[in-house]
């Protein structure tokens, strides 16, 4: 079967094959995995696992052949008892649903190593923590809030599970994804953080029978009263929510690009709506701000018309904009450049 060509529709079964010093790369311990594979049977998307396991670690590699696993198919076929399952380091994509109607499972893991998701108390989260992805129908957890820097909450994020009471969807989330809460039968209190109501799409809260009323920010009840989504639900302004702060930029780099222009990069902060630069000609010197960038997007900037063969010291912050004024996180590491001569 090794030197055989395989069609990149066939789905064929395979025993794990462990890799030594490769993360991931072991499997649950008893078991076949099904896949699909490119023409050239270099990478696996897997689409099942015939084991009895309630445990599983889904493996890096699959065949003899040493065949990566890229992928993880919706609606893959984990068995009925599946508890807990490991997604390895090589996986890239994961389908919608491929960790749904499975009952009692309770947490889903991510290798450290993955760049493209990981996972906090056994939720799904995309790796930069700004997609909710996917919440176990298992986790027994009553109430949950929802952590500060999602923007986005997956379609059919929380379906199914019976276990949740209440939910706190935090200030900054644009978007929550179709039937998201769809039959949370036990879901009867949800709290919106921000002013200004997220994106709802259809059936987010379709039954749910439990679910009368809706907390909501002081002040904003016309807003939300426009919301379909939740015509029917009472809305009840509580207090004023405070606003957690932006994280830190990380990933803040300094670049000289010319005698006189060095750059400024850093990594995108989940949530943020713009950020500030602030300079020094010394490390521990008086630093000024040169630059506000008002999107939150935007992870780069250029301080041209500088001094040539001048040492310039650089930190970043993030800011977001609440009812019309700033609210700041913490400065970035400094970072230093030389102009050119």
């Amino acid at each position: 079967m090794g030197k055989k060509m395989l069609s990149a529709v066939l789905s064929l079964v395979f025993a794990v094959t462990a890799i030594p010093g490769v993360t991931g790369a072991a499997a649950s311990p008893s078991g076949e995995w099904s896949a699909t594979y490119n023409q050239a049977k270099t990478e696996a998307t897997v689409t099942g696992y015939s084991g009895a396991d309630d445990e599983i670690t889904i493996p890096g590699f699959v065949g003899g052949e040493y065949t990566i696993v890229k992928g993880i198919a919706a609606a893959t076929k984990f068995g009925a008892n599946l508890k807990s399952v490991t997604i390895p380091a090589s996986v890239k994509t994961i389908g919608g649903g491929a960790f749904r109607g499975y009952k009692k499972l309770s947490a889903i893991k991510v290798d450290d190593a993955n760049t493209e998701y990981c996972s906090v108390d056994g939720v799904l989260f995309s790796k930069d923590k700004s997609k909710l992805i996917q919440y176990p129908e298992g986790k027994t957890a009553g109430s949950y809030s929802i952590p500060d820097g999602v923007t986005d909450i997956n379609a059919g994020a929380f379906k199914d599970n019976a276990y949740l009471t209440s939910v706190a969807i935090p200030d900054g989330v644009s978007g929550v994804g179709e039937a998201a809460f769809y039959n949370c039968a036990n879901l009867a209190a949800v709290t919106f953080k921000s002013k200004a109501p997220p994106k709802l799409s259809d059936n987010v809260f379709g039954k749910c029978p439990e679910l009368k009323t809706v907390n909501i920010p002081k002040e904003s009840k016309t807003a939300y009263t426009s919301v379909g989504q939740l015509k029917g639900l009472t809305l009840t302004e509580t207090a004023k929510v405070s606003v957690s702060a932006p994280a830190k930029p990380t990933s803040v780099k300094a670049e000289a690009n010319s005698k006189s222009k060095i750059t400024v990069s850093w990594k995108k902060v989940s949530g943020a709506n713009g950020y500030e630069i602030y300079r020094a000609t010394s490390k521990d010197g008086k630093y000024t701000r040169v630059k506000r960038v008002t999107k939150g997007d935007t992870v780069k900037w250029s301080n041209k018309e500088l001094k040539t063969n001048k040492k310039y010291y650089y930190k970043v912050r993030a800011y977001k904009t609440v009812d019309g004024k700033r609210v700041y996180g913490s400065f970035s590491a400094i970072k230093s450049a030389r102009t050119k001569k």
